[in-house]
């Protein structure tokens, strides 16, 4: 709280934009960001967000890096960003419109190449953030579009090895395609979770996904659903 008084004074002094931009800010997950990105998510021109971004460094509320357009923010500041963004009742709006820009780039980046998993692997913290969010704001479709984007039409995380992060999807593609009475997403997902859980040597609990899988398909009349699940099992 203290930190957050010392905080307050300097953001009161600055202009609403400047308070807006700051605010936004927030949205991140890491304590990294583009100038450009921020500037596509906040929907303001790269010139005129520059000048601002530049005044924040000059007043203490972030850092340049050795890359240019690139900046950094403490977390303890990124943390107060945060705070003001959900105050102010700016959250769901911010948090959109970061979940519009990042399942963008996943889709744009779903190629089996080394440039696309470079790019991805960049973005995952907020990838995984935007999918959070995307629960949290009850937006199961895309929810499950990142899923089938990053799990069916991209091999990044099974071939970087983010296994945890890959049952972590699955799991929230099943919650949301519950929601959805989505029931051949939901079989895609279990798929998707039990080879996860193969990969760990969870094999009994790869086994219920997969016959969980093979029902949904088998009552969908799905015939390539019902060929890859047997495949697994």
């Amino acid at each position: 709280h203290g930190l957050a008084s010392v905080f307050s004074i300097t953001y009161k002094s600055l202009s609403s934009d400047e308070q807006r931009l700051f605010r936004w800010i927030g949205v991140f997950a890491s304590t990294i960001f583009s100038m450009e990105v921020l500037a596509k998510i906040i929907n303001i021109d790269v010139k005129q967000i520059e000048v601002m971004l530049d005044f924040l460094v000059n007043i203490a509320f972030l850092s340049w890096t050795e890359e240019e357009g690139i900046y950094s923010i403490h977390p303890l500041l990124l943390q107060y960003a945060k705070w003001i963004l959900e105050e102010t009742g700016n959250d769901s709006e911010a948090a959109k419109s970061h979940l519009n820009y990042y399942l963008t780039l996943a889709e744009e980046n779903a190629k089996p190449n080394l440039q696309s998993h470079e790019e991805l692997e960049l973005a995952l913290p907020e990838i995984l953030l935007a999918i959070d969010n995307g629960m949290r704001l009850k937006e199961y479709q895309l929810v499950i579009d990142f899923g089938h984007i990053l799990l069916s039409r991209s091999d990044f995380l099974f071939t970087r090895g983010y296994i945890e992060e890959l049952a972590k999807l699955s799991k929230k593609g099943i919650l949301a395609s519950q929601f959805l009475k989505d029931a051949l997403s939901e079989g895609h997902f279990l798929t998707y979770e039990g080879q996860a859980y193969r990969l760990i040597g969870s094999f009994e609990l790869a086994l219920e996904n997969f016959k969980k899988s093979l029902e949904i398909s088998q009552s969908h009349g799905d015939e390539k659903d019902q060929l890859l699940s047997l495949g697994n099992l």
